[in-house]
């Protein structure tokens, strides 16, 4: 039998663009294919730019989609955890790598962590994104932080949502 190695694919069929770019100290790899206007799409944690495999056939056809792996995930850099893994580093790093390929206005999606470095690069760069969406996050400063705490509270208010009885 033979081996299979899982590539993302456009609405064509065809294997999309690798890519490697200095971007805001480091190097960024990321993946694009696709025709139209530009749509920045943000993977979450722990995933890359493969996490959207599945939707580039789905929009290649009217968007030019670009897929970074982000600081610190798949083939990009990942610099010391103490340097740079902050929501205004990440825009400023998505903002860079638009800019060197040549877009200077984009729709942005991001999902999970995506999603929160995404509603940053939005408010820092409001000229550049056209729409914003995301999905599957509370953003920093508006949830986020009260939701991970680790009270007993919380802890047994999660697992009781889910069914499951927990005392701490």
């Amino acid at each position: 039998m033979a081996s299979q190695v899982a590539e993302t694919h456009d609405h064509a069929g065809k294997p999309v663009h690798h890519g490697r770019l200095r971007v805001n100290g480091i190097r960024m790899h990321y993946i694009t294919a696709g025709t139209g206007p530009a749509l920045l799409l943000l993977h979450g944690t722990p995933k890359n730019s493969f996490y959207w495999y599945r939707i580039f056939p789905l929009l290649t056809e009217h968007f030019t989609l670009v897929a970074p792996d982000l600081r610190g995930f798949g083939y990009t850099d990942k610099p010391p955890a103490t340097e740079g893994y902050d929501t205004k580093v990440n825009a400023d790093d998505m903002a860079d790598l638009m800019s060197q390929l040549g877009h200077e206005k984009f729709y942005l999606h991001g999902e999970d962590r995506g999603g929160d470095y995404a509603y940053a690069l939005a408010a820092s760069y409001r000229e550049r994104v056209l729409k914003l969406s995301f999905c599957e996050m509370l953003v920093s400063g508006l949830g986020l932080e009260e939701s991970n705490v680790w009270s007993p509270e919380m802890v047994t208010a999660q697992f009781r949502e889910q069914g499951v009885w927990c005392w701490v």
